[in-house]
């Protein structure tokens, strides 16, 4: 993760094998929160949602409908962030951490 002007936003590149069927470089998402700990919780959910819909590319499903699937997760990640358990996300993926936009970002996953 990376902060920008204040807000935590989620960067991924986009896997080798899915790059013929993702023709993005990196994946690029806000978390639409000042907050560490909050950008944590969505950021993993957005992991999460990623890779869910790289898996259905690869199942065959259309590119239109499978980002359609993709962007209406990311939405729902972000105001789901209070129901989370935040103590269980930080046990559970110690690697995704808050950076500044000055700083190496850390592999998420």
């Amino acid at each position: 993760m990376f902060e920008r002007d204040g807000v935590y936003s989620y960067r991924r590149r986009v896997l080798s094998d899915v790059a013929h069927l993702d023709t993005r470089r990196f994946v690029r998402r806000s978390t639409k929160t000042r907050d560490c700990a909050k950008a944590i919780v969505i950021a993993d959910r957005i992991n999460r949602e990623t890779e869910d819909f790289w898996e259905t590319l690869v199942d065959g499903v259309t590119l239109e409908s499978s980002i359609e699937s993709f962007d209406a997760a990311v939405k729902r990640a972000v105001p789901s962030v209070y129901a989370i358990s935040l103590q269980q996300t930080l046990k559970t993926r110690p690697l995704i951490t808050c950076q500044s936009g000055s700083q190496r970002s850390k592999k998420l996953v």
